[in-house]
């Protein structure tokens, strides 16, 4: 990556030291900051994801503060992966490094694929997230949300091999407002030159609702 407003940091999550990219615009808003995570380390996922990568832009475009950034054992983070459960800590780590880096006066949290397995359940224990995307998202248990009151976004591909659309249309229907999904014709779940579209409606649900 190159470019002055993207900065490479490390970051504590316990005894472990995590890489990440902090994307800051020149004109960041109001301090508004978003974590974005990334997909399954276990089969290739980390922060250079394309979709990743492209969300993070986007959120810098639009004047928003944005930090991706690798799981434990991923990289140059330490650690091995921890089945979902350490996972949870580095993205409360990430909330809190950016808390304390950029003082944001809002937060959101977004994932993709796996990166939604970890965020979801950090989101509703994280008074500090005010915001909520997920990407190709999965939301086990079904109920995981139902107590989620804050702005909730859910793009997924209308082909996507592991996340079945009816399924998630009825989850999100049982969700609490405010909620939006979008399912995507032709799109699965890699998102195979999708990525530009995918970005740009996180990063719009992040404008407008941080």
């Amino acid at each position: 990556m190159s470019g002055s407003n993207n900065e490479k940091v490390m970051f504590s999550c316990g005894k472990l030291k995590l890489e990440g990219v902090l994307h800051i615009p020149p004109n960041a808003e109001q301090k508004k900051a978003v974590v974005v995570c990334h997909p399954h380390p276990l089969y290739g996922g980390n922060m250079h994801n394309s979709i990743i990568i492209t969300v993070a832009k986007a959120l810098e475009k639009k004047g928003l503060i944005a930090l991706r950034f690798n799981f434990r054992g991923v990289g140059k983070s330490e650690g091995y992966f921890n089945d979902g459960i350490g996972e949870k800590e580095d993205v409360r780590a990430a909330i809190s490094f950016l808390v304390n880096l950029v003082k944001p006066q809002k937060i959101g949290l977004g994932g993709y694929s796996f990166g939604t397995l970890v965020a979801f359940p950090v989101a509703v224990e994280e008074d500090r997230v005010q915001a909520l995307a997920g990407i190709s998202p999965f939301i086990s248990p079904p109920t995981l949300l139902g107590d989620y009151y804050r702005p909730k976004y859910f793009i997924s591909g209308k082909e996507d091999e592991y996340v079945n659309c009816h399924q998630l249309q009825e989850i999100v229907i049982s969700l609490p407002e405010p909620k939006k999904l979008e399912l995507i014709a032709g799109a699965d779940h890699f998102w195979w030159g999708e990525e530009e579209k995918v970005a740009q409606k996180v990063a719009n649900f992040f404008k407008e609702n941080l």
